[in-house]
C-alpha cells in the first residue's frame, strides 16, 4: 500500500484543484526531499493561522466564506505540511428539529448527519473548510481534512514553494426558502506547520553487501505508527518494500544496488516521508604504508622479516575492504623477486616476501660487486573499484633491500648453519674482502687481533682476508660452507717470504719457518690456528698451507 494523491476537478472552479490523501495498490510514493548523509533538515518555523470569519445567521449562505488570502506563505522548494482547522459551527433555528443544536466541523456535514438533505442533496450539506495552495505555475490545489475528533480537521500534505494558502468555507444554504431558516454561531481557525521526517544514513555511498544503519528523525512533529520502508533500485520506477524494517525508526539492512531509500510515518491525518540518496561511491586510494618491518622498510624472506606491510587510505572508507594490491617485480633491481600467489586484499594487509635458492647469485666476483642487481625489490600499487565500476589506483611505491639485508638475504638463501647474523652487527670494516661495502664486526676478535698486532711489534701482520660475504665465501674463494669468515670472526695471514708455485728449498725453509713464528704468537693471543700441512690420519681437516696463516674464534 502506497499514499497517493488524487486530483479531483471542480465543476464550479475549473482553476482549482481539490487533493484528498488516500491509499491504494500502487507503485507510486509521495517523498521529501533528499537529506544529506547526518545532515539537519531545514524547516521553516510553524507559518501561522488565520482566523476564518465567523458565520452569520442567514436565509442564503451566511456561514460561508468565500476564497481569500491566509497570509501563510510557502518558502521555495518542496515541503510537507500539517493543516489543521479547529473549531465547530453551531446549527440552531432550522426547518428540521434534526439538526438543531448539531454542530458541524470544520470537515463538513456528511451523509451520516441527521439532517434528511444530505442524503439526496449534498449540495446543501456543506459547512466545509477548504484550504488551498497556490504554487505558480502550477496552480492551485485544495484539500479535504480528515476527522480527528473534537471538532479538528487536519491533513499532512505535500506542498511546493515558493507559493501561498488561502481558505474558503463552503456554507449551508436554504435553498429557495426566504429569511432566516439557519442559526449559525462558533468560530473557526486554519493553521499550518511545516514538519518533515529527516532519513539520515551511516553512509550514502556503501559499498555492495555493505549494512547500513538508517534513522528516521522527527522534525516539528512526532513521529507514529505506521512507519513503511521502501527501496527504490537506480534507474528504476518500482519501489521495494523492506519488510523487515516496518513499524521501527531505525533500521539496518543492505542495499542492493544504488538508488533511493523512502522512509514514511503516519501522522494521524496523513504520511510524512523522507529520502535518502545512495550514490555510487568517487573512489581515490592512497598508500600510507608500504614497507619491510627492518630498519627504513628493508626486509628479508627470513621468517620474522618476511612480512611487507600495506596500508592505503580510501576515499570513502568503506570502499577499504575492497582494496586490491597489486606487486610486481621491478626490473631496476632483482628482475625475478618471488611475488605473493595471490594479490593481497583490504586497505590493511601484508604479503609474505619467498624464500629464493642459492642458484640466483653471480658467480663471478666482479659482477657480485654490483649492489642493484642482487636486491629483492617489488613495486606496489593500491588499486580499489569505485560503485561505477572504475577501477582507481595509487600511485607505485618501491619496497627494496637496503645493502645491509642483501648481504644478509645471502645467509637466508644459501642456508648458511651458523644463522643469519643480526642487522647491528654490520658495518664499515679493515678486514672486509667481501662483496659489500658493509662485513659484520666482532668486537670480541678485533680486541684480540689487536693484541696480535702489538705482541707481533715491530713487525707488521698483512690480512688476506677476514670477512666474507656467504656468496663470495663459496664461490668467489671458494671456502668452507660453515666458515667463521662470513662472521667475522676468522682472518687469514700472509707469511713470508711469498713464494711462487715451484719455491727454491731455503725460500720454502724461511716461509715455513715464519709460519711456525706466528702460529705459535697466534696461539699466545687466545686464537686457533688451522694446520699448516694435510694430516693423512685425518684428510677432511682442513690445512691452510704455508702461503698463510688461518686464524679464529668461535664466535657464534
Amino acid at each position: 500500500m502506497h499514499p497517493i494523491v488524487r486530483f479531483a476537478r471542480r465543476a464550479a472552479t475549473p482553476a482549482l484543484i481539490a487533493i484528498t490523501l488516500g491509499s491504494c495498490e500502487d507503485d507510486r510514493i509521495t517523498t521529501a526531499p533528499h537529506r544529506p548523509l547526518l545532515a539537519d533538515v531545514t524547516v521553516p518555523p510553524p507559518a501561522g493561522s488565520y482566523d476564518l470569519p465567523d458565520p452569520t445567521n442567514s436565509g442564503g449562505d451566511g456561514s460561508a466564506v468565500p476564497e481569500r488570502e491566509t497570509g501563510i506563505t510557502i518558502p521555495e522548494g518542496d515541503h510537507y505540511v500539517r493543516v489543521r482547522v479547529t473549531g465547530g459551527i453551531l446549527i440552531s433555528s432550522t426547518p428540521d428539529d434534526a439538526i438543531n443544536g448539531y454542530t458541524v466541523g470544520p470537515w463538513g456535514l456528511t451523509a451520516h448527519t441527521p439532517f434528511p438533505f444530505c442524503e439526496v442533496y449534498t449540495q446543501f450539506c456543506t459547512l466545509e473548510v477548504i484550504p488551498r495552495l497556490y504554487s505558480p505555475p502550477l496552480g492551485g490545489w485544495g484539500f479535504g481534512l480528515n476527522d480527528m475528533g473534537n471538532n479538528v480537521g487536519e491533513s499532512v500534505v505535500r506542498v511546493w514553494g515558493p507559493g501561498w494558502f488561502t481558505v474558503e468555507r463552503r456554507g449551508l444554504t436554504c435553498g429557495n426558502d426566504e429569511g432566516v431558516c439557519f442559526g449559525f454561531s462558533g468560530h473557526q481557525t486554519l493553521s499550518v506547520d511545516f514538519v518533515a521526517l529527516a532519513l539520515h544514513a551511516s553512509s550514502t555511498t556503501p559499498a555492495p553487501g555493505e549494512v547500513v544503519h538508517f534513522d528516521a528523525e522527527s522534525v516539528n512533529v512526532a513521529l507514529g505508527l505506521p512507519t513503511r520502508w521502501w527501496f527504490r533500485p537506480a534507474g528504476s520506477d518500482d519501489y521495494i518494500w523492506v519488510a523487515d524494517c516496518a513499524d521501527k525508526f531505525q533500521c539496518d539492512f543492505a542495499p542492493p544496488s544504488t538508488g533511493l531509500v523512502l522512509a514514511e510515518s503516519w501522522l494521524g491525518s496523513g504520511f510524512v516521508g523522507g529520502e535518502v540518496a545512495l550514490t555510487p561511491a568517487t573512489a581515490a586510494v592512497t598508500i600510507l604504508k608500504a614497507k619491510g618491518p627492518n630498519l627504513g622498510g628493508s626486509f628479508t624472506a627470513k621468517p620474522g622479516e618476511n612480512q611487507i606491510a600495506l596500508q592505503a587510505q580510501v576515499t570513502p572508507v568503506n570502499l577499504s575492504s575492497g582494496v586490491t594490491w597489486r606487486i610486481e617485480e621491478d626490473p631496476s633491481h632483482y628482475p625475478l623477486s618471488p611475488l605473493p600467489p595471490t594479490p593481497p586484499q583490504g586497505a590493511d594487509a601484508s604479503f609474505t616476501v619467498q624464500l629464493l635458492g642459492p642458484g640466483r647469485w653471480p658467480g663471478d666476483h666482479g659482477a657480485s660487486l654490483q649492489l642493484e642487481p642482487k636486491q629483492l625489490s617489488y613495486k606496489v600499487t593500491a588499486t580499489v573499484t569505485d560503485g561505477t565500476g572504475h577501477v582507481k589506483e595509487s600511485e607505485t611505491k618501491l619496497v627494496t633491500q637496503d645493502e645491509i639485508d642483501t648481504a644478509r638475504e645471502e645467509y637466508v638463501e644459501l642456508g648458511v648453519s651458523r644463522g643469519v647474523p643480526a642487522r647491528g652487527v654490520f658495518g664499515a670494516h679493515f678486514g672486509n674482502r667481501g662483496d659489500y661495502g658493509v662485513a659484520v664486526i666482532n668486537p670480541d676478535f678485533d680486541g684480540s687481533f689487536v693484541a696480535l698486532e702489538l705482541q707481533w711489534s715491530p713487525s707488521t701482520l698483512q690480512v688476506n682476508s677476514l670477512y666474507r660475504n656467504p656468496v663470495h665465501n663459496r664461490w668467489h674463494v671458494p671456502g668452507a660452507a660453515n666458515s667463521l669468515h662470513q662472521y667475522g670472526c676468522a682472518a687469514d695471514l700472509q707469511t713470508f717470504p711469498v713464494l711462487p708455485a715451484f719455491p727454491p728449498l731455503p725460500e720454502l725453509q724461511k716461509a715455513q719457518n715464519y709460519w711456525d713464528l706466528l702460529r705459535d704468537a697466534v696461539i699466545d693471543a687466545g686464537f686457533d690456528v688451522e694446520q699448516r700441512d694435510p694430516d693423512p690420519a685425518t684428510p677432511q681437516q682442513a690445512s691452510s698451507g704455508v702461503g698463510h696463516v688461518h686464524i679464529e674464534t668461535e664466535c657464534i
